[in-house]
C-alpha cells in the first residue's frame, strides 16, 4: 500500500517537474525574441516630412507684379524677399517705369499686387498717390491699404506715430498681413479709438 503511493508521488513529482520546465523555456523563448520597432521607425519618419512640408507653406510668398514691367504675373518667392526682388522675378522694369516711384528695399505681403507705375503715371499721381511714392492706397478711394502702406503713409493717419507704424509694419509682415481692418487693432498701442478715428482712412 505504500509501496502504491510513493510510486504515485514520485510520478506526480516527475509530471509537475516537466510542466514547469515546458513552462521555463517557452518564457525563455519570448524573452529572447526582439521587439520589432518598424511601425515607430514609420511613425516618426513621416511626422518629420510633414512638419517640413508646412514649413516650406510658410516660407513662400506670393505676390502679383504688374504695371510697367517686362513679364506680369504672380510670382512664388521667399518670405524675406524685398520688393526689388519681386521686380526682378517679373523680368525687371521697362524703359518707361518709374524706378523712384517704389520702396525696392519693403518687406513683401502674401497675396499684396505690386503695379510698377510708368514716368507718367507717377508724375500725374495715379490712384491718389503722389509722385515718388509707391502705389499703396485703394485706385480712386484715397484710403491707404494698411497691407502694402510705408511708415510715411501710416503716420499721415490720426494718432498713429513712427513707433505705432513701425508696429503696424512689424505686425503683417511676421503674420502676412491683415485679413481686415478690424485686425489694425491686434497691433501693441492701437486700441478701438485710435480705430475708430481712422476706420474710413483705410483699407486692406
Amino acid at each position: 500500500m505504500r509501496s502504491r503511493r510513493f510510486c504515485f508521488f514520485l510520478s506526480f513529482i516527475m509530471i509537475f517537474g516537466t510542466v514547469l520546465m515546458l513552462f521555463g523555456c517557452s518564457d525563455d523563448t519570448l524573452e529572447e525574441v526582439p521587439i520589432s520597432r518598424e511601425t515607430e521607425v514609420t511613425s516618426d519618419e513621416e511626422n518629420p516630412h510633414n512638419e517640413a512640408a508646412e514649413d516650406s507653406d510658410k516660407d513662400t510668398v506670393l505676390v502679383y507684379v504688374c504695371g510697367a514691367v517686362n513679364s506680369p504675373g504672380v510670382y512664388s518667392l521667399e518670405a524675406s524677399a524685398r520688393l526689388f526682388q519681386a521686380v526682378e522675378a517679373a523680368g525687371g522694369m521697362r524703359e518707361d517705369a518709374c524706378q523712384d516711384a517704389m520702396n525696392l528695399a519693403r518687406p513683401l505681403v502674401d497675396g499684396e499686387q505690386i503695379k510698377v507705375p510708368t514716368i507718367e503715371e507717377a508724375k500725374a499721381g495715379e490712384a491718389g498717390t503722389e509722385p515718388g511714392a509707391d502705389s499703396t492706397s485703394e485706385p480712386g478711394s484715397g484710403k491707404i491699404n494698411i497691407n502694402t502702406a510705408e511708415e510715411s503713409e501710416l503716420t499721415s493717419l490720426s494718432g498713429i506715430g513712427s513707433v505705432k507704424a513701425g508696429s503696424i509694419i512689424e505686425y503683417r509682415s511676421s503674420h502676412g498681413g491683415f485679413s481686415s481692418i478690424e485686425d489694425l487693432m491686434k497691433v501693441d498701442g492701437i486700441g478701438e479709438g485710435t480705430f475708430d478715428k481712422i476706420k474710413d482712412k483705410i483699407t486692406i
